[in-house]
């Protein structure tokens, strides 16, 4: 299950759940929910609350305790993306408990991403640093460079907003211009390029790095970052 999934990749999956029976629609259900968190909120929430039903009655307590977590994280989400801070808070913190009992450290850090974001709405810049590095802990952790990666490039969009000279050489040792990037990587860097540009004189690449900001977030679903982007564009 990925942090962030393309746009063609999600239609192939959204094609293949009706094929799908017993586990693996369980599975696929639960991925699908994920993948469309903000994407289609209602759709999202339908499907967990399906792939809900049928997990109650999972015999295996691990798998039932993973993906009913995983749900309550889609949940969390969309508390987040309408206002509902202490609800997303909530199930965040309690998801955190339970990928820590499994030793889920993909769930652990996927955790992390989302109260980062929860600590964005409340202003805690310092909270955001501290919960995005431990997400990066745990990617690492868990071999995922895919998702180090994101969240490291996500990191340096919130250090250039105080520091961004120093951001500058970050974004030239780890992300430099002549490499190609995942779509929900390009997502961070492109905005960390942006706020970096725009907060040294040079306006006119600012808007270019927003813009291509924006269309790596609508590629890979990540809406909420989408709007931030054109709209600092």
């Amino acid at each position: 299950m990925e942090l962030f999934l393309a746009n063609g990749s999600l239609i192939e999956r959204q094609r293949s759940l009706t094929q799908q029976q017993g586990d693996a629609w369980l599975l696929s259900a639960v991925d699908l929910s994920w993948h469309l968190r903000q994407r289609d909120c209602a759709q999202a929430l339908a499907l967990a609350d399906a792939a809900q039903t049928r997990l109650m009655l999972h015999p295996d307590a691990r798998i039932r305790r993973g993906l009913m977590a995983r749900l309550t994280l889609v949940r969390a989400e969309v508390s987040l993306l309408f206002g509902e801070i202490d609800s997303a808070t909530e199930g965040a913190m309690g998801c955190t408990t339970v990928f820590a009992e499994l030793e889920d450290e993909i769930g652990q850090g996927d955790t992390h991403w989302l109260l980062a974001s929860i600590a964005v709405d409340r202003g805690d810049s310092a909270q955001v640093a501290s919960r995005l590095q431990d997400a990066i802990a745990a990617y690492g952790a868990a071999g995922d460079a895919q998702r180090v990666s994101c969240a490291r490039a996500r990191s340096l969009v919130n250090a250039s907003f105080r520091e961004p000279v120093a951001t500058a050489a970050l974004l030239a040792r780890h992300f430099p211009l002549d490499t190609d990037y995942s779509v929900c990587a390009m997502a961070w860097v492109a905005a960390a390029r942006a706020n970096v540009a725009g907060l040294t004189g040079d306006p006119g690449a600012s808007i270019q790095h927003d813009l291509t900001a924006w269309e790596a977030a609508l590629e890979c679903g990540q809406v909420r970052h989408a709007l931030v982007s054109v709209a600092n564009a």
